[in-house]
């Protein structure tokens, strides 16, 4: 297993509108500024680790002002990009893939944005002024042309060509949103529904009647396959229901000791289903659809409360992300292949891939980010 390097960081920013630099280097305890003026000078600390600080704080305060990160020889783990895109934070962080771009919300005073952040860090606003709303998740749609996303309780597509919206579902809570290819799924207050964009179709409505968990956290979370043919969903703490969407048939379903589900995400071609559980053991759950258990000599990662998680396309890579640390490991064997530092960010983040090589990152701090993963 990969892990970064503990004393050597160098990182060099740039203000796009001016071209000026900004560039720190550190050297076990000692961090060397270069800047486009004046000399370069050297601090020195009592360990690396004081010194590594020091270097992010200062970087930090010039990505607030406007400098960007761009690094794209970066080695695995390290950052591609940082870009400062503020906004206040609601807890609301969504991210995806738009064509190779990084697609995030921010949440400013005149209502919720939708930004696209390319390589070089300039950012395109696909989306603004959208009042009384907070945008928890997205996800691309290219056959279509589309972005969906889930605003509080809502399902709704949005073109970013002409900024129509359409209402897909209605706004109750509680809810979730998951896309593979055209088909969608959600709770639409008293049944999962998956529906094929493309045709228009109603493909499924299985209802479910959502547990008001130890009374105060009502649970509901689903995801389609990757295929979009099959689906899984929570409604009850300890069973995950599974179902074929062409014929509605029930599949056996996943029962254990687990709580709440927080996040489900398939891997392997949809046929393993990992799990984040939330409240109980919070930790990574994980169910083979073939055998219809847990997989042998599955892992106990611990304790993994506002952690997140993401699947990459072919379903064979799967990054754990927590605070400020991040894991990649084998879908299949679940081996740690990258660990990886998070910059940037005060106790939570988002994860999603861009592609097979590339993660990006959404922090609390307000910081988008791409990392290079191999």
């Amino acid at each position: 297993m990969s892990a970064p390097a503990p004393v050597a960081r160098g990182r060099t920013l740039r203000a796009p509108e001016t071209g000026k630099t900004w560039a720190s280097h550190c050297d076990g305890a000692a961090v060397r500024i270069t800047q486009a003026t004046g000399k370069p000078r050297q601090k020195d600390f009592p360990d690396p680790a004081a010194a590594s600080a020091w270097a992010e704080k200062e970087e930090w305060s010039r990505l607030k002002k406007g400098m960007v990160l761009v690094a794209p020889d970066a080695a695995p783990g390290q950052p591609l990009l940082h870009r400062f895109v503020g906004g206040a934070y609601t807890g609301a962080m969504a991210l995806c893939d738009f064509g190779g771009r990084l697609l995030c919300n921010r949440h400013e005073d005149s209502g919720e944005q939708l930004l696209a952040v390319d390589s070089e860090g300039a950012i395109d606003v696909l989306l603004e002024q959208f009042r009384d709303r907070l945008i928890w998740s997205a996800a691309e749609v290219p056959e279509l042309g589309r972005i969906l996303m889930r605003a509080d309780h809502q399902v709704l597509a949005l073109v970013p060509a002409t900024g129509a919206m359409a209402e897909l579902s209605p706004n109750l809570m509680p809810s979730f949103m998951s896309v593979a290819g055209t088909r969608v799924a959600w709770f639409d207050g008293t049944a999962v529904v998956v529906e094929d964009l493309a045709t228009g179709q109603r493909l499924m409505r299985q209802p479910a009647t959502p547990q008001l968990y130890l009374g105060h956290t009502t649970q509901m979370e689903g995801a389609l396959s990757p295929d979009g043919r099959t689906l899984a969903f929570c409604a009850e703490a300890g069973e995950v229901r599974l179902f074929d969407v062409g014929t509605g048939a029930e599949r056996p379903p996943w029962r254990g000791g687990f709580a709440m589900v927080r996040q489900l995400r398939f891997a392997l071609g949809g046929q393993r289903l990992l799990m984040l559980e939330q409240y109980g053991r919070n930790t990574l759950h994980a169910f083979d659809l073939q055998s219809g258990a847990e997989p042998a000599g599955w892992p106990d990662l611990g304790e993994l409360a506002r952690a997140d998680l993401a699947v990459d396309a072919s379903g064979q890579q799967v990054v754990v992300t927590k605070g400020n640390r991040g894991t990649l490991y084998d879908a299949a064997t679940m081996a740690p292949r990258l660990e990886f530092r998070i910059e940037h960010v005060v106790r939570r983040c988002v994860a999603a891939w861009i592609g097979p090589d590339r993660l990006s990152i959404r922090t609390d701090y307000g910081c988008a980010s791409l990392y290079a993963i191999r």
